[in-house]
C-alpha cells in the first residue's frame, strides 16, 4: 500500500461519498465488503481495490469518476527526479495533518525521520517520551501514511528490520479566508507508485 494513498484515503472517501450519493455508496461498501472483507477505508487506501469494484459496478467510465474525486483532494505536478510538488485541498485530509503537526509528540516523531530513515525501536530510542505510547503513536502514523517504508537496518540481534521515513517533506500551510491548504513535497519512488499522485500530476 502506498503511504501517500493511505495519507489522502480519508479525504477520498469522503469526497466518493458526496459524488455518489448515499444510497449509491452504500450499494459500492456493500461490494468492497463482498469482495475483499475489508472497510471502506481500508479499500481507499489501497485504491486498486476500490478501483476493481468501481469497475465492476459502473464499467470502463469510472476513470473520469476518479479523476474527479481526486482533484477534490489534491493538485500534484511533476519536480525533479528526486521528488514532486502536492497541495492538498481537501479539509478531511488538512484535519488529519494539522493534527499530527499540531501534537507535540507527532511532530517530534516526525521530525526524527524527516531526513534519515530508522527503524521503529530506533524512533523510539532517539525519543525522550514514554517507550509504549511512541511504539503506538508510531504504528498509527505508519497506518495513516504520515510514514513511509524507506528500507531495512540490521537489529542489534541480527534481524532485518524496516525503516521509516517521513512520507511528504517541507510542509507549508497557507491560509486564505476560509480555505486552508497544504503545500509539500513528495519523493518520487512515493509518487511514482500513488494512485492519487498520477490521478492528477501535471
Amino acid at each position: 500500500m502506498n503511504s501517500f494513498d493511505a495519507m489522502v484515503a480519508r479525504g477520498v472517501r469522503v469526497c466518493l461519498e458526496k459524488d455518489l450519493g448515499y444510497k449509491t455508496y452504500e450499494r459500492v461498501v456493500g461490494e468492497v465488503d463482498k469482495m475483499y472483507g475489508i472497510s471502506m477505508l481500508e479499500a481507499v487506501a489501497d485504491f486498486g481495490k476500490i478501483d476493481m469494484v468501481l469497475r465492476r459496478l459502473f464499467g470502463r467510465h469510472v476513470s473520469v469518476l476518479e479523476a474527479r474525486i481526486f482533484e477534490r483532494v489534491l493538485t500534484a505536478t511533476h519536480g525533479t527526479d528526486a521528488e514532486a510538488a502536492v497541495s492538498i485541498i481537501e479539509p478531511t485530509v488538512i484535519s488529519g495533518l494539522l493534527g499530527a503537526y499540531g501534537d507535540v509528540a507527532k511532530k517530534s516523531i516526525l521530525d526524527t525521520v524527516v531526513s534519515s530513515a530508522l527503524s521503529i525501536p530506533d524512533i523510539v530510542m532517539s525519543l525522550d517520551t514514554p517507550k509504549a505510547s511512541t511504539y503506538i503513536r508510531v504504528r498509527q502514523m505508519i497506518q495513516d501514511g504520515l510514514l513511509r517504508h524507506a528500507g531495512y537496518s540490521n537489529a542489534n540481534d541480527g534481524r532485518r528490520v524496516n525503516t521509516y521515513r517521513t512520507t511528504m517533506t517541507g510542509l507549508l500551510f497557507e491560509s486564505a479566508g476560509d480555505t486552508v491548504r497544504v503545500d509539500a513535497r513528495l519523493p518520487m519512488e512515493v509518487a511514482q507508485y500513488s494512485y492519487a499522485f498520477n490521478s492528477v500530476a501535471t
